[in-house]
């Protein structure tokens, strides 16, 4: 299958929670949190009335929006999710998806296999810390994606080592394709030092000076 066709018809985790999220949360939705779902240790950083998820999501990401605000919501976000293990299970993902397109932005620095298979990766580990953190813990989505994180560090190390050793291959096949009478070299292809000649018992004819001229007052004393 050509790269084309692959980008064209192959698809990723992340890329498909984003467009549910996308989709089921457009109004008309009955996917909303309200005030009283997150407790009332909230205070009156969460508007009263239900709150869509896509503007609460926004809520949570400013920077005035205390910590104890977010882990309450997000609190309420894992309950429903492992209630549910579908629609709240994406509505998760889709509230965690900036800080998870900014690991994967991070992870794909050093990879190169498949990105969709990092997205993947990463989702499964976000997904497997979901249904396993301690709710009691603090910054909770946090938590979240750096277990997306680390879900996708493993497919670097082989990606890295195969890039490693390809490249010593191909140089060593550069190597061997020098034009015919071009020696390698450090810079353009002088030749190779004195010392290396002599290993190999071909050592070079010195070359003989030039005569030297007496310049100025002794202009008759010439060699």
């Amino acid at each position: 299958m050509s790269p084309r066709s692959r980008s064209l018809y192959s698809t990723s985790a992340l890329r498909v929670a984003q467009k549910v999220f996308t989709l089921s949360t457009a109004e008309p939705t009955n996917l909303f949190l309200r005030r009283e779902d997150v407790g009332e240790d909230t205070g009156e950083q969460l508007p009263a009335g239900p709150i869509l998820l896509r503007p609460l999501r926004d809520l949570l990401l400013r920077p005035q929006t205390s910590l104890a605000t977010r882990d309450a919501v997000w609190r309420e976000l894992i309950r429903r999710a492992r209630a549910d293990r579908s629609t709240w299970l994406v509505m998760a993902l889709g509230m965690a998806m900036p800080g998870l397109r900014r690991e994967v932005r991070a992870l794909s620095l050093n990879f190169y296999g498949d990105r969709d298979d990092l997205e993947s990766a990463v989702a499964e580990g976000f997904v497997t810390e979901l249904y396993r953190v301690d709710l009691a813990e603090r910054a909770l989505c946090a938590r979240l994606v750096r277990a997306g994180h680390r879900a996708g560090v493993p497919g670097l190390r082989p990606a890295r080592r195969d890039t490693c050793r390809g490249a010593v291959a191909a140089g060593r096949v550069a190597d061997r394709g020098d034009p015919p009478g071009r020696r390698p070299g450090r810079r353009g292809g002088r030749g190779v030092g004195r010392a290396h000649q002599h290993r190999r018992g071909q050592t070079p004819p010195r070359r003989t000076p030039p005569p030297r001229r007496h310049r100025g007052r002794n202009r008759d004393l010439r060699v």
